[in-house]
């Protein structure tokens, strides 16, 4: 839930999205993502979770809007302790472990992981076998 005032959020689910995952960890990773969606998203911003089935997979993102990932920082924010923004992210409380426990548990069920940032947004993203 997101308990900032002035945040949107947007969620397109469909009714049935079957994938191979351990739902702890799929819960976790989703937990993990929405969590820096709405640490680094400003007031009145925006919040999008998106699935979708393609053939083979499933595809999950969250989109927040916001100042976005330096192109520089975009390789490594899957790094375990990397943080885009040293002194902000500890102010926001980051450790900087999120996005790799995010990737270690997508990968361990056989998915894939992704970002994207500029123009105002950032899209984190996972895919996780269909069913």
């Amino acid at each position: 839930s997101i308990d900032r005032a002035g945040l949107h959020l947007v969620v397109e689910l469909p009714e049935t999205l079957p994938a191979r995952a351990n739902p702890d960890q799929l819960a976790q990773v989703l937990a993990n993502l929405l969590s820096n969606a709405v640490r680094y998203t400003p007031s009145g911003g925006t919040v999008t979770v998106r699935a979708e089935r393609h053939p083979g997979d499933c595809l999950v993102s969250i989109v927040n809007t916001g100042d976005g990932i330096p192109p520089e920082d975009r390789d490594r924010v899957f790094e375990r302790f990397y943080r885009v923004e040293k002194s902000r992210d500890r102010a926001r409380g980051g450790a900087g472990i999120g996005l790799a426990v995010v990737k270690q548990l997508v990968e361990a069920a056989g998915g894939r992981v992704g970002a994207e940032s500029g123009e105002g947004r950032t899209r984190f993203w996972f895919s996780l076998p269909a069913q």
